[in-house]
């Protein structure tokens, strides 16, 4: 999972931002961004950094350690991530004063890819499912 992610595809977004009561502008000047992640890990912290021409984000989560808080334009959530041994998943899971986002972060190693997906809870129609491969 550690390492640099570009994303290849990305299904749904625009419905998805629509669920999170993003304008058509907003959903506009996003549809067609590049973006990437880079997963590190620093002792017991996951870092997680988004980097795309709009803003970069870095975050640094302690794996099933307090919420975050994070902050994007108006947009704010609490950001908590874990680790599913089962699974062999990192599961971030974003909550904001109006919507509950289920993030689910997959690495499949046979076709080296990142997929993201996510869900905003009561929009059925509104997952966001993101492809990246290793840069």
């Amino acid at each position: 999972m550690f390492g640099a992610w570009s994303l290849v595809q990305s299904d749904n977004w625009d419905n998805h931002l629509r669920a999170l009561g993003f304008g058509t502008l907003a959903r506009i000047k996003v549809a067609n961004m590049s973006m990437s992640y880079i997963v590190s890990a620093d002792d017991d912290k996951i870092n997680i950094s988004v980097l795309s021409r709009l803003q970069n984000t870095d975050v640094s989560y302690t794996l099933n350690g307090p919420s975050v808080e994070m902050k994007n334009g108006d947009f704010v959530s609490r950001d908590s991530l874990s680790w599913n041994n089962d699974t062999s998943e990192l599961v971030l899971i974003k909550r904001s004063s109006s919507h509950i986002i289920h993030v689910e972060h997959r690495l499949n190693t046979t076709r080296h890819t990142l997929t993201i997906r996510s869900r905003v809870e009561g929009h059925g129609d509104a997952t966001l499912v993101q492809t990246y491969r290793r840069s």
